[in-house]
């Protein structure tokens, strides 16, 4: 068993990493992206409202020039836009609310690995929940914990809606969180619905009666969540579907295109996951493998982990389709931020049966050291940046691409966005490193790394016992 001073200390640790992004947030919040034009938008959205204007919200808008400025309801997802539009109703100004977004980024990340190490300690053995919580921990969350960025809260209510079906709680919870998070993105709705649905396979057997009433569930809250988006879309552009993301010219033009887009975003340098994050797609995959060769004929106990390593790759997929797969101006891979602590905790309760053994295995053998290593190394920026706010726009305004066609051009542009992503160097990590200027970024460097270690060293206890116990029940069967 794993000392209590060491769970202590991972506990502390990993307290004084959250607590540094709180504070930063709700100190120097950032306000990077497009967000302050939606929280413009959503006083639109009210003044439509007052003025009894249920459609064509965003034409009312600019033509009348109401809101700040006068800008118009913007294609943004339905989840950001509900708590500035209920603040702007009560007058709140745009900075408060863009500050208000921000706490709400810094309370999201703490639901993420609250709700992540809960629902393991709960549903799988114990060396996957701090196995888990390192990884989600070695990730772009940090940054976007003290950003106005939706994507830390989408990331947050599909995580709680997942969790929901996983630990099958109350019918009404259930449809009810999956209906919300499926207003995260008018993509995500199939991912939400198959990423529950498989959850749902997966832990119950053909002759289980609860089996069908689960997945009907499911599927009515993200039948309402789509009907949700459709009657915002209503409201806003007259169209149950968002017309300004249908225009053609926001999808690559070619296979080509989408080929080089698809592998930039896991492994180019300024923006893949292999960099940014690569702990949680290594153990989806890992575990997916692992499940699969370790089943027992064709079963969703079998196939449901190598379905949600299937749903990762899908995600990446789409979004090389889209003009901006990684969501810039971002920090690193942004739009499949809000998907991945969903995927990584449905992989590891899923998965947790076949892939135990093998990941007990690795974990208490000499090759954790120098895993463990690498996962600090890659990580570590992701923390310093917290106290590195210019790190983002430093980048962006790196004379990469020059021209004034750039903007108007497709070709120049994809050309543009190849040259960013596959610079020679990770310089985007390196310039979260700068962070290391101020005592702040040293101490969550030193949270950081004292988080890893005491994580993986609990990890790595745990599964000592599973290797120690596993033989013993062989030896009574």
């Amino acid at each position: 068993m794993t000392k209590p001073e060491t769970r202590i200390a991972g506990f502390a640790f990993v307290a004084a990493i959250v607590g540094a992004v709180v504070w930063e947030a709700l100190q120097r919040p950032a306000v990077h992206g497009d967000t302050a034009v939606l929280v413009r938008g959503a006083g639109g959205v009210v003044d439509c409202v007052r003025h009894r204007h249920f459609t064509r919200c965003n034409e009312f808008v600019v033509r009348r020039k109401t809101g700040d400025h006068g800008a118009g309801v913007g294609p943004f997802p339905v989840l950001q836009y509900i708590p500035a539009v209920g603040l702007r109703a009560f007058g709140v100004s745009t900075e408060s609310t863009l500050r208000v977004l921000v706490a709400v980024s810094a309370a999201s990340l703490v639901a993420i690995l609250a709700l992540a190490h809960n629902t393991l300690k709960r549903l799988a053995p114990p060396m996957w929940a701090p196995l888990a919580t390192a990884a989600l921990l070695a990730s772009p969350l940090l940054w976007y914990g003290r950003t106005v960025f939706g994507e830390e809260l989408a990331a947050a209510v599909i995580l709680a809606a997942i969790v929901a079906v996983l630990v099958d709680a109350r019918p009404l919870t259930v449809g009810a969180l999956v209906a919300v998070a499926c207003l995260t993105k008018e993509t995500n709705p199939p991912f939400v619905l198959a990423l529950g649905a498989v959850c749902v396979l997966a832990r119950t057997s053909g002759k289980d009666a609860m089996r069908r009433r689960r997945l009907m569930v499911v599927a009515v809250g993200t039948t309402v969540g789509i009907m949700l988006n459709a009657g915002f879309n209503l409201l806003r552009f007259g169209s149950v579907r968002n017309t300004y993301y249908m225009q053609s010219s926001l999808y690559v033009p070619n296979a080509g295109v989408f080929g080089r887009l698809f592998s930039a975003q896991w492994i180019a340098p300024n923006g893949g996951l292999a960099w940014f994050w690569p702990a949680a797609p290594l153990l989806v995959f890992a575990i997916a493998i692992a499940s699969y060769r370790r089943g027992e004929g064709t079963s969703w106990q079998r196939v449901g982990t190598p379905v949600v390593a299937a749903l990762l790759v899908g995600q990446i997929a789409l979004l090389a389709t889209w003009w901006a797969p990684f969501g810039w101006y971002a920090w690193g891979p942004r739009l499949v931020l809000p998907l991945v602590p969903a995927l990584l905790v449905a992989a590891c309760v899923l998965g947790a049966r076949s892939a135990t053994d093998g990941f007990a295995r690795f974990l208490t053998s000499r090759w954790l050291a120098p895993a463990g290593l690498a996962m600090t190394v890659v990580g570590l920026p992701q923390a310093v940046v917290v106290f590195h706010g210019l790190a983002v726009s430093q980048f962006f305004s790196h004379p990469l691409c020059v021209g004034p066609g750039v903007l108007v051009a497709p070709a120049q542009y994809y050309k543009c966005l190849q040259r960013t992503a596959w610079s020679k160097r990770p310089w985007m990590l390196e310039l979260g490193m700068h962070g290391l200027s101020s005592p702040q970024g040293w101490f969550i460097a030193f949270a950081f790394t004292g988080a890893i270690v005491s994580l993986l060293y609990i990890a790595r206890r745990a599964a000592r016992d599973e290797v120690i116990v596993e033989p013993l029940h062989a030896g009574e069967a």
